[in-house]
């Protein structure tokens, strides 16, 4: 007895966050459409391999000027690869900042990116209108000031073998513009780092209150401009985390990545701070 059982295999897969050139960018697109369009070549051929054709009416002492079987044949397959190549259609999608949306093939979409306005950009198959297709996903998502990772891939198949080939190669493209601070994205990442502006916090506090030859009450004016700067601060800074640290970023020639200039700048801040600590206490 023949097995009802379906299977699907899914490869998920996400980065924290990615910087790369424009050129990069399209590189990862045109490896997704390709994907696709060998995906389409692949499940044209496993339909007709499905379907076999019967003999022909030559052999078969057929009518001389028709063969229904056969002619029935090829009339339905002709119909149905047209369907399969119809459900297996590469689109990318651009989102700016306006929240307008334009949707295309790759060189219209890339005929429209403007590095300084875009927000998200999508790579994607649009699988479905025929059973061959229906267990079919492809989808990489790109953007950037999301709380969610800077880019999300899924690939969902029938065929395993695909679905790990199309992740693989996908990924190794990726990869290329995949940042090592991207951890700060994490859960963890943003608790680290929000403990880190809190210590320094403190510490300013501390080198003002307790270590400068201040009276009580110059001390209760900074403390009390300091607890202000801090809740303006608070109210401020999802802006400044996601200014700082770009979950997506598309770079000019010779840019290097936002997320390296604000860890620069927060290691410099942590080190002129225990600097000052060190001063004031040896005095």
């Amino acid at each position: 007895m023949a097995s009802s059982v379906q299977r699907v295999t899914k490869r998920p897969r996400i980065w924290h966050a990615w910087a790369g050139s424009a050129d990069q960018l399209e590189r990862i697109g045109a490896v997704v459409a390709d994907l696709v369009e060998r995906r389409k070549e692949s499940l044209v051929t496993k339909y007709l391999e499905d379907h076999p054709a019967p003999p022909d009416r030559e052999t078969e002492q057929a009518q001389e000027h028709s063969y229904f079987p056969y002619t029935t044949h090829k009339a339905v397959t002709d119909a149905a690869i047209r369907d399969i190549e119809a459900a297996c259609q590469f689109r990318a999608s651009l989102t700016d900042r306006t929240s307008d949306e334009a949707t295309g093939d790759l060189e219209s979409i890339f005929a429209e990116f403007d590095r300084r306005t875009y927000r998200k950009i999508i790579f994607y198959c649009s699988f479905g209108g025929h059973e061959y297709v229906e267990k079919e996903k492809l989808l990489l998502t790109m953007e950037r000031d999301t709380e969610e990772p800077g880019v999300r891939l899924v690939v969902e198949s029938a065929d395993p073998g695909w679905a790990k080939q199309a992740s693989a190669e996908i990924s190794e493209e990726v990869d290329k513009g995949s940042q090592r601070w991207g951890i700060i994205h994490s859960p963890f990442g943003m608790v680290g780092v929000t403990f880190v502006l809190w210590m320094l916090l403190a510490t300013l506090i501390y080198l003002l209150t307790t270590l400068a030859n201040f009276d009580w009450f110059i001390r209760s004016i900074l403390v009390t401009i300091i607890s202000l700067i801090v809740a303006l601060g608070l109210m401020l800074i999802e802006l400044t985390y996601w200014w700082m640290f770009p979950s997506m970023q598309i770079l000019a020639d010779g840019e290097r990545s936002s997320g390296v200039r604000g860890l620069g700048y927060i290691a410099l801040l942590l080190l002129t701070t225990v600097i000052a600590v060190a001063v004031n206490t040896i005095k």
